[in-house]
């Protein structure tokens, strides 16, 4: 009789996710990258978007970009800039993160190019199927309690918690020079 091997589980939750700061959601797609095999570089300092490469190879097989933003879906607009960018780099393989989702036009656009979707819903799948330390790495870091607060799209400064009489909001910590606000 062969011993059952367990398999891999997580707590973290798509709620979890949507709710991490700007800096801390970039921070999670990066490692789970690096736990599917790639190394990780930022794009000539640019923190949102990041070249994969086999670890130890010198050709970039991807181009990953995070979008932050949970107020709107991803659009075709945003994912012809990103190929545009991809391709003066020589590039054809990319995987985009949202918080947001993808609009329809956006997933009609990707059809039959070397992009790969992912929202939260499928990110959290996707972490399932890794290793169970690799999976309590991404969950000790998606939960450091400095970063659990999201930050502006307008300004990506942090946003502070608000309480009122119905529950609380966020607004940027920007304001009165920005005056944004999110509900719970």
């Amino acid at each position: 009789m062969t011993p059952e091997i367990p398999h891999p589980v997580t707590s973290l939750t798509e709620k979890e996710l949507y709710r991490l700061g700007c800096r801390r959601w970039i921070e999670v797609c990066e490692v789970f990258c690096q736990k599917l095999g790639f190394d990780v570089k930022e794009v000539d300092g640019d923190e949102i978007n990041f070249l994969l490469k086999m670890k130890g190879e010198e050709t970039i097989l991807g181009y990953a970009v995070c979008f932050k933003s949970w107020r709107h879906e991803t659009t075709e607009a945003e994912l012809s800039g990103l190929e545009e960018r991809m391709r003066k780099r020589g590039i054809e393989n990319g995987i985009i993160f949202t918080r947001g989702g993808f609009s329809k036009d956006a997933l009609q656009y990707v059809k039959g190019k070397s992009f790969d979707l992912l929202t939260i819903r499928v990110l959290l799948k996707d972490i399932k199927q890794l290793k169970q330390e690799a999976i309590d790495e991404i969950e000790a870091l998606a939960r450091k309690i400095e970063f659990l607060a999201p930050c502006c799209p307008g300004c990506r400064k942090a946003m502070v918690h608000v309480k009122n009489q119905v529950g609380g909001f966020w607004r940027c910590s920007n304001y009165p020079s920005c005056n944004l606000t999110y509900m719970n």
